[in-house]
């Protein structure tokens, strides 16, 4: 089963509770909960490489790409995993869940759209999400396409 929540539902005692029924037996529940864009996401975002940032794909499985001022292809929208980056220091993850991925979606802005200073400076509007998928997943064709990053962004994006 697969639960998908946008950010105006995420809570910490939502995903405990989600949590809580991943871990019954005989049980496979993941989920997909919009994550809050704080000064630590903000830090560890600055942190990702650009050659990090993978492109992202629409819900049809196309890549989202648009062109630039000089008319040369190029992504409208890329993620990365900044799990890692955000689950150490004093501000970490460390009364999350253990299996806890945070994703970042950062997309350029369309003209007139209300950015927060951090997303100005940076030239692109930035999403979170967190899920329980893990990293990797035994073989098998659904499995492959959850290991994608670009394909765990769209499952996201798909529970509009």
């Amino acid at each position: 089963m697969l639960i998908s929540v946008d950010g105006a539902g995420s809570s910490h005692d939502l995903i405990d509770h989600l949590d809580q029924l991943a871990k019954r037996p005989g049980r496979q529940l993941w989920y997909t909960v919009g994550w809050d864009l704080t000064q630590r996401e903000r830090d560890a975002i600055t942190l990702v490489p650009e050659k990090v940032w993978q492109t992202a794909i629409d819900t049809c499985g196309k890549l989202r790409t648009s062109r630039d001022e000089h008319a040369r292809i190029t992504p409208a929208a890329q993620i990365a995993d900044i799990t890692d980056l955000i689950r150490t220091g004093p501000h970490g993850l460390k009364d999350w869940p253990a299996d806890l991925r945070v994703i970042a979606r950062r997309e350029r802005a369309h003209p007139g759209a209300q950015l927060s200073l951090f997303e100005q400076h940076a030239g692109w509007r930035f999403h979170l999400f967190a899920t329980n998928i893990p990293r990797s997943l035994p073989s098998g064709h659904a499995n492959r396409v959850l290991n994608n990053l670009a394909y765990l962004d769209a499952l996201d994006r798909s529970h509009a």
